[in-house]
């Protein structure tokens, strides 16, 4: 059922789907466009967090960390990339993390979310023509309930802490550390939607 956001004259509507079946990633894609008659942008934004380090780690936690972390971005993007040119081009932004770029001992979650650049980058240089930017983002460590579990509440708020003032220090220009980046995949002669 739509929702009305009458202040701001949109609406919205949450389709339920388990990202890591090709089946309902392509279920959702139809039901946005029965609602929504096309579709202009796809934020993949989904990731769990299972297992350790290499030797902690099973296959078992590998794959499904493969299907959700990973391959669950490549089939939304398959399945909204036609739907995304049909209307004109739009956008396309996979939530990564900065653990694609630093080592915390979760090697399953660091190498999906590491692999997500080069399905980005890849994205974007294949759909560029269709007018469809694709950008890969790296967000830092966000308070949620997953990262509270891997480290416990009291480190989690110390590490949030301790991010908030390098990004606070950054808008001020006082430090070159980052505690989100942004790779934008898509070839800078491309040109960006309407």
């Amino acid at each position: 059922m739509p929702i009305a956001r009458s202040e701001e004259g949109g609406r919205a509507e949450a389709v339920a789907a388990d990202v890591s079946i090709e089946e309902q990633c392509r279920t959702a894609v139809e039901a946005t466009i029965r609602t929504f008659f096309k579709l202009h942008l796809l934020v993949n934004n989904v990731g769990i967090a299972v297992g350790g380090n290499l030797l902690k780690t099973t296959t078992e936690d590998f794959d499904k960390m493969l299907a959700v972390n990973l391959r669950s971005h490549f089939l939304m993007m398959r399945y909204a990339v036609p739907e995304i040119a049909k209307a004109g081009g739009g956008a396309i932004v996979n939530v990564s993390s900065l653990a694609a770029m630093r080592s915390n001992s979760q090697i399953s979650y660091e190498a999906t979310k590491a692999a997500l650049l080069g399905l980005g980058r890849s994205a974007a240089v294949s759909h560029a023509r269709d007018n469809i930017r694709v950008n890969t983002i790296l967000p830092g460590l966000i308070d949620s309930s997953m990262v509270r579990r891997l480290v416990g509440d009291r480190v989690a708020k110390a590490r949030l802490r301790r991010e908030s003032r390098c990004a606070g220090r950054e808008r001020r220009g006082k430090s070159q550390r980052r505690s989100c980046f942004s790779f934008p995949t898509t070839p800078p002669t491309s040109p960006a939607p309407n």
